[in-house]
C-alpha cells in the first residue's frame, strides 16, 4: 500500500467515516493495517485479531480490513469501500460490497489504482 493510498483512508477515518479494505487475504489484511500505523500515531484503538483487524479514531472514523475469502463484511454499514491493490474489483465484488454502502448517502468505492473515488449510484 502506497502513501497516497494510505493518506486518501486516514484523511476519510479521520474525518469520522468508516472505510473498508478489502484484501486477498487475512496476511494481506494484517499487512495493509501496519502499513496504515506506519503513517498513523493518534489511533483511539488498535484491533490486530485476526480476521478482525480495525483502527479506531476519536472521530469515530474506523478502518476495517476483511479478505475477500471470507464474509466479514455481512452486516457491516460503512462510507467508503477500498479495494486494494492485490483485489481486481470486478463487478462480482462490486455487486457484494455495495450493501456495505448503501446505506449512507456519502458512499465511495475506492481502488489502489484509480486517481477518484467512484461514487455510488442509488
Amino acid at each position: 500500500m502506497d502513501a497516497r493510498d494510505v493518506a486518501r483512508i486516514l484523511d476519510l477515518a479521520r474525518g469520522g467515516r468508516r472505510v473498508l479494505v478489502v484484501s486477498s487475504s487475512h496476511d494481506h489484511s494484517a499487512a495493509a493495517l501496519e502499513a496504515i500505523l506506519e503513517h498513523e500515531s493518534n489511533a483511539s484503538q488498535v484491533r490486530r485479531a485476526r480476521g478482525a483487524e480495525r483502527i479506531t479514531f476519536e472521530s469515530g472514523g474506523r478502518i476495517l480490513f476483511v479478505s475477500v475469502r471470507s464474509h466479514a463484511e455481512r452486516g457491516l454499514t460503512v462510507d467508503a469501500v477500498y479495494y486494494a491493490r492485490d483485489v481486481e474489483p470486478t463487478p462480482e465484488l462490486l455487486d457484494r460490497y455495495a450493501p456495505t454502502v448503501a446505506k449512507t448517502s456519502r458512499g465511495v468505492f475506492m481502488h489502489a489504482e484509480r486517481v477518484e473515488p467512484e461514487k455510488i449510484s442509488g
